[in-house]
């Protein structure tokens, strides 16, 4: 008896899939104009200022150290613009103390600067027994470091040849005696630079030098045989 062979059956059945789009894996817009409070690193939204060429919002921000900026949110969004600067200072200052940035051949300015400072007041004949490091910059404040506090209280100067210069000669390295300043301004705070007060006003030789044009050498000549300070601040008269 012939078998009856039984027709092949593909078993394999091919089905429509029915899972849907997850909606809401997609970031969500932020409407800038209801967005005070909101935060960006250690930015806050103030309020919306209005929208900048390219059509993005602009906003005002507060930073947590108190500075106030207008910021383009696309900066926000995209974590460019995490605060008014600080951020990055606080990082070169931890990693000038922590990451090695203080050894020799890698320094960072402020390091260089910090520990000078100490070492003038505690080797240098003319400043170890008169001049003194306040005890916030030896030691530091809040569990930080002296190093740190100084930062913290100088900023970092405009320009790499400010140095820093105390305003009263006498007084000690402290955050209200200290600026940044030339070594022209420092040069002119030594104890033996010689000043000449005029017309309600006291500069230094130097300062008087530029003030008026004379030359320093005519000045100082005249400073030391003792010309009446009118005359010695008059240019010469040209000769006939």
């Amino acid at each position: 008896m012939q078998e009856h062979q039984r027709p092949l059956i593909n078993t394999h059945v091919h089905t429509m899939s029915t899972t849907l789009p997850d909606i809401t894996s997609k970031k969500k817009r932020i409407n800038w104009k209801e967005a005070a409070g909101m935060r960006f690193g250690r930015w806050t939204v103030v309020e919306w200022v209005g929208m900048s060429k390219v059509h993005t919002s602009i906003v005002q921000c507060r930073c947590d150290c108190g500075n106030v900026k207008q910021v383009d949110s696309h900066y926000l969004i995209k974590g460019k613009s995490r605060s008014c600067g600080c951020l990055r200072d606080d990082t070169t200052v931890q990693r000038s103390t922590t990451h090695g940035m203080g050894r020799k051949g890698s320094r960072h300015p402020m390091f260089t600067v910090y520990h000078s400072m100490i070492s003038r007041c505690r080797h240098h004949p003319r400043y170890k027994d008169r001049v003194a490091v306040c005890d916030r910059w030896l030691y530091g404040v809040d569990g930080k470091s002296g190093l740190s506090t100084f930062v913290k209280d100088m900023g970092f100067p405009a320009h790499p040849k400010l140095t820093i210069e105390r305003v009263d000669n006498d007084g000690p390295y402290s955050p209200e005696n200290c600026v940044w300043g030339t070594r022209f301004d420092q040069s002119n705070n030594k104890r033996n630079t010689r000043f000449v007060e005029f017309a309600g006003r006291r500069m230094s030789l130097s300062r008087w030098a530029i003030q008026t044009g004379i030359s320093i050498k005519t000045l100082s000549y005249r400073f030391r045989k003792k010309w009446p300070v009118a005359d010695m601040l008059k240019p010469r008269r040209p000769k006939p």
